[in-house]
């Protein structure tokens, strides 16, 4: 039986033949190249501002998760939302406006070519 290199024409006919090489040298000509500087300045902003929404969605999350559980208690309870410490209601909303001011702040923070 042949295996699938020689059925291919070769070890050098592999998508994977000297990868190593070939990822080593887009990598040099991206940082060597002419704006290769800028690029990746904004292709880091680009990150930031992913990892600052991907936790502020999080946050939120957690927010509203923790806003159904004390009112799941409150009807197991019968106590009133209101009763569970106080963390329900007005307050949640407020700090979800915290985190959405929040967000908004480190967007505003990011040049607009890398928001969009």
């Amino acid at each position: 039986m042949s295996s699938a290199a020689e059925v291919m024409g070769g070890a050098d006919s592999s998508p994977a033949y000297d990868w190593e090489a070939k990822l080593q040298a887009r990598f040099l000509d991206f940082f060597h190249g002419s704006g290769g500087t800028q690029h990746a300045l904004n292709s880091f902003l680009v990150m930031q501002g992913n990892i600052l929404v991907t936790s502020h969605v999080v946050r939120l999350v957690l927010l509203q998760a923790r806003d159904s559980l004390y009112q799941q208690l409150a009807l197991l309870t019968q106590m009133p939302v209101n009763g569970l410490g106080g963390l329900a209601g007005d307050q949640m909303n407020e700090a979800a406006e915290t985190i959405a001011t929040e967000l908004l702040d480190g967007l505003h923070s990011i040049p607009i070519e890398c928001v969009s």
